[in-house]
């Protein structure tokens, strides 16, 4: 028996898509380890499943560990649906973190396609009590726990070093993800992201709203959208209200199956 997929990144940040009926009673957690794998599979970050009728994703990172939510991921799952019905498409995407309402709001001719998502509001605290770490920094929930530290020059950082640590640290129970970012001088923000479950990645959707969020509550008078710039490219996330609006790019990369 085989299984067919669709390959999908948003700036870098690939996942692959099947279809939730047809994928059966696989295990999925196995199923992502063994095709996660960029030397011995097809090479991704995870596996979302998509579900229909209501239109829905379920994400495994790329160690077989579920996800509540990720931004490059429901803006794929979005275009995928929006190709599939022959135009451009305004509905709602059902995540484990909630409804997520999403927009594409164009199908490019090189087949990458823009999409924006509301991606609800974020919670800002300070961490647990006995986390070390070499910068300090806050946690941010948006739907998904994130560690946020902003620094003079990210790229300075040993994020694979310091990645796993913050993800792992015993203060954090179920991990969390570790985004470390620097302020430029046009007020973009460069941002490296370290993924529970995946490591080091080139874009993470909800990290950047993350940092959009924590980056606002430092008080930015009459500044309600910021760029991030990611390993993989530019997301914009706006501020409307409580709630952060993402809006980048999703591209499926190719087709194909895998044996069982």
């Amino acid at each position: 028996m085989t299984l067919r997929f669709e390959k999908w990144e948003g700036l870098g940040n690939d996942y692959l898509l099947v279809d939730r009926m047809d994928f059966g009673d696989r295990d999925p957690k196995t199923w992502t380890v063994r095709w996660s794998d960029r030397n011995f599979g097809v090479g991704s970050d995870g596996l979302i499943l998509v579900g229909a009728d209501p239109l829905s994703m379920h994400i495994f990172n790329a160690d077989g560990s579920e996800g509540e939510m990720c931004g490059n991921g429901i803006r794929a799952v979005a275009a995928q649906y929006a190709r599939r019905k022959g135009g451009l498409w305004s509905g709602v995407v059902g995540t484990k973190s909630g409804e997520r309402q999403c927009e594409v709001l164009g199908l490019g001719e090189a087949g990458e396609d823009m999409v924006t998502v509301n991606m609800g509001g974020a919670t800002i605290a300070v961490p647990p009590a006995g986390l070390t770490t070499p910068f300090p920094g806050v946690q941010v929930d948006v739907g998904n726990p994130h560690y946020v530290a902003f620094v003079p020059d990210s790229e300075a950082v040993m994020l694979e070093e310091i990645g796993p640590k913050i993800e792992n640290a015993p203060v954090f129970p179920d991990r969390i993800n570790v985004q470390i970012a620097t302020v430029q001088d046009d007020q973009s923000i460069r941002l490296r992201t370290w993924e529970r479950g995946s490591g080091i990645t080139k874009a993470c959707g909800t990290g950047a709203c993350a940092v959009a969020a924590a980056y606002f509550a430092q008080g930015t008078p009459g500044r309600d959208t910021v760029k991030l710039e990611l390993d993989g490219g530019c997301l914009d996330i706006t501020r409307r209200g409580d709630e952060l609006w993402m809006t980048g790019p999703a591209r499926c990369v190719y087709t194909g199956v895998v044996p069982d």
